[in-house]
């Protein structure tokens, strides 16, 4: 009768079990690293939380208004600012969110333009001409303090890392689309990024956040 080597069998378990087992581990070291010890589960997440704490300094973005005023997002300074990026072809998430600044527009109204300021910037501005943006305004009632605008200048190296510096991540897929998160920033007086809103359907949360500070 053979007798089983308990020893003999252990190692070999062993030996099965390791080379996956290292392979598990070096992957669970990447995501952890990659999520922030698995804070940010997605590449949306990930740029925002690597902007860093809030309150954050913001990045200036030069921009064209919809009366063609060339503009820097510093010159709001000195208001509280709600800031979006989208821009006017996307079909999905960018009328949820502008519709999330009309009803804060309508709940807030009292407060623009002298002490708030509502800003949405397009990253399209060879599609988002002047005359385009004009009309989009004027779809929402021509609402005072509500300034839509689209960047001077084609997405670069340089406005992609001032945007992941604000917390946005944005590529473009073709001529026509560009993958992008979706959050709005309530940026303080002198600049500095005091709250983010994630994703659309946060204008009650907005509107509670100006009021707490404003009212």
């Amino acid at each position: 009768m053979v007798c089983d080597d308990p020893g003999r069998k252990l190692k070999s378990l062993v030996r099965r079990l390791v080379p996956p087992l290292l392979v598990v581990a070096v992957w669970v070291g990447v995501l952890s690293w990659w999520t922030s010890g698995f804070s940010a589960f997605t590449t949306y997440s990930h740029t925002l939380r690597a902007a860093g704490p809030l309150p954050r300094p913001a990045p200036s973005f030069h921009i064209r208004d919809q009366f063609g005023v060339l503009r820097d997002t510093t010159d709001f300074s000195g208001r509280h600012i709600l800031l979006q990026f989208s821009y006017l072809s996307c079909g999905d998430v960018c009328p949820l969110s502008m519709a999330d600044f009309h009803m804060t527009h309508l709940a807030l109204e009292n407060l623009m333009p002298d002490e708030l300021v509502l800003l949405t910037v397009s990253f399209d501005p060879a599609r988002d001409t002047t005359e385009r943006l004009t009309n989009m305004w004027g779809l929402h009632g021509r609402p005072t303090g509500w300034y839509l605008a689209a960047l001077t200048a084609p997405l670069d190296d340089g406005i992609q890392a001032d945007l992941q510096s604000l917390g946005v991540w944005v590529s473009r897929q073709d001529e026509n689309l560009f993958n992008h998160s979706a959050q709005s920033f309530l940026l303080d007086p002198e600049g500095r990024v005091i709250e983010v809103f994630e994703g659309p359907g946060n204008s009650g949360r907005m509107v509670a956040a100006v009021e707490e500070r404003l009212l």
